[in-house]
């Protein structure tokens, strides 16, 4: 008998820290719900037709060609990227409010011959300063509670970038001032997607 309930008390036991590890783990679990910035048809049709009446014209009448249209991510490497970013700012405890989809094209002396001139985007995580809440920062170089401007940085590969309101910095008018680095640095920046045109 006593053997019985030892056997009882152990299962007893094992059922309630298996339901205490399940419960834990549904605490964790976000509810899906659906997202409030869905477009509806309509918006998405006449969003197309204004691009190709205007944008799409004005671009195959400057280079000769149609631009690139779609641009590919993958599932996986998106939530990757979102949970290293976030990652990232929270070890550096600075909040990551959004992530910045940032329009550019490839350089006509690019690697990738086929993508050479092609329009594309990257996207940069974006975090609240002073009422901002848009500011494009690189969590990779950030330090604790400091967050590494995304302009700050660019600057330093004479570039300089006016889309953060957070005191825009003057224009250096000296350009000796401003230097060309000469050493390229990983960034918390993403893109190397499958974009079409030209692929």
């Amino acid at each position: 008998m006593k053997s019985v309930n030892k056997k009882l008390l152990l299962l007893f036991t094992c059922l309630l820290v298996f339901s205490s590890c399940c419960s834990d783990c549904n605490k964790d679990k976000k509810e899906v719900t659906k997202p409030t910035n869905l477009l509806t048809y309509k918006e998405i049709a006449s969003m197309l037709q204004h691009y190709d009446a205007n944008k799409k014209q004005a671009l195959m009448k400057a280079f000769g060609k149609e631009d690139s249209r779609v641009i590919n991510i993958p599932v996986e490497q998106l939530k990757n990227y979102i949970a290293y970013v976030e990652k990232l700012s929270k070890e550096k405890e600075i909040k990551l409010t959004s992530i910045n989809f940032v329009m550019a094209s490839y350089p006509e002396n690019y690697k990738d011959e086929k993508v050479r001139e092609f329009q594309t985007f990257f996207y940069i995580p974006a975090t609240s300063i002073n009422g901002e809440t848009r500011v494009s920062f690189d969590p990779l170089h950030s330090t604790k509670g400091k967050p590494a401007l995304f302009r700050d940085i660019l600057q330093k590969y004479n570039y300089t970038w006016t889309y953060d309101s957070f005191k825009q910095p003057k224009m250096m008018e000296n350009k000796a001032m401003m230097f060309q680095q000469t050493i390229d640095r990983e960034s918390s920046a993403g893109n190397r997607s499958h974009i079409s045109p030209p692929m």
